[in-house]
């Protein structure tokens, strides 16, 4: 009864791409990567192009997304592959990159020093399990050292010496590292050798050039226990007097940056050899009154000049 056909156009429209896109917040790491998925998709096998919008920050590499850059406010867009039978895209929600703190899992040790001018201390050496780029600016309050660089110097010795650590890259790193150390005085060293002496009244010597193979170059303060002997002012020692027995000085630096003292070797003061003219002119006996005459008046060119002398006879009786 019937021939023909009836036919009807119609359209399969593309599925609106849906899903759950949810990114924590990261911590910046060079080389850092965390991993992309779509959960409650309606994508076929969750099949996407990833789309960073800051590609400074990130870069994506199928479903893996490497770190750059600390940034604040990231998204990444979800595009389905298939495009002939999905549209749209699933943006996830804004997430941060946030800087990474210097001081994670690094060290900054700077051991006790002791102090020699213009000794060098290498700051990048004093920094372990860091994995900051880009290196760090070192500062210091403290007069005790020089900083250029990551090169530090000494110039005196000094305690609680602190230097501070802060990264060059600053967008990607916050925090800082210190380290506190001391730089202990340097102990003096060297020989101190005095020639022996021979007494004279106001005698002197001097102690300059007496210190020798000495790691110090300044001056000294010099002292003795012996001030009836001799006595010091500056460099230059006055005798008082003989000392046969042996005496000795001390030599103590007058920079703090150096400690201890140096003793000399023990040396003499010899007694002097007294000299002189001593000549008696004849004397005729007297009975009474008896014959007397001075005999310091009769000592003459001697080089006794204090104390005077004792006087013996070869004849008591006359």
């Amino acid at each position: 009864n019937y021939t023909g056909t009836l036919d009807t156009s119609f359209v399969i429209y593309k599925a609106d791409a849906s899903g759950t896109f949810s990114i924590t917040n990261q911590t910046y790491s060079p080389g850092g990567t965390f991993n992309l998925s779509v959960t409650d998709t309606n994508v076929a096998n969750s099949d996407f192009d990833y789309i960073p919008s800051d590609p400074s920050a990130v870069t994506i590499d199928g479903t893996t997304a490497t770190i750059h850059s600390a940034s604040s406010g990231l998204i990444i867009t979800a595009v389905p592959k298939d495009t002939q039978n999905y549209q749209g895209t699933i943006d996830s929600n804004t997430f941060i990159i946030y800087k990474a703190n210097v001081s994670d899992n690094a060290t900054f040790q700077i051991g006790t020093q002791t102090y020699l001018k213009n000794t060098t201390i290498d700051l990048n050496a004093s920094i372990t399990n860091s994995t900051v780029i880009g290196g760090f600016i070192y500062s210091t309050t403290s007069s005790a050292i020089d900083i250029s660089g990551s090169i530090a110097t000494i110039n005196s010795a000094a305690t609680n010496v602190t230097i501070t650590a802060a990264p060059v890259d600053t967008d990607n790193y916050t925090g800082t590292l210190s380290a506190t150390f001391t730089i202990n005085p340097a102990t003096i060293t060297g020989s101190f050798n005095i020639p022996d002496q021979t007494y004279s009244l106001n005698g002197s010597f001097s102690l300059d050039g007496l210190i020798t193979n000495s790691n110090y170059n300044g001056s000294y303060t010099y002292t003795t226990i012996y001030p009836e002997i001799i006595d010091i002012s500056g460099t230059n020692v006055t005798i008082l007097g003989a000392a046969p027995d042996g005496i000795t000085i001390t030599a103590t630096p007058t920079d703090t940056n150096y400690t201890g003292s140096l003793t000399s070797f023990p040396f003499v003061i010899y007694k002097l050899d007294a000299s002189g003219n001593f000549v008696i002119p004849n004397k005729t006996y007297s009975p009474d009154p008896k014959v007397s005459f001075n005999l310091d008046e009769l000592i003459t060119s001697s080089n006794v000049l204090t104390g005077g002398f004792f006087y013996t006879s070869s004849d008591s009786n006359i």
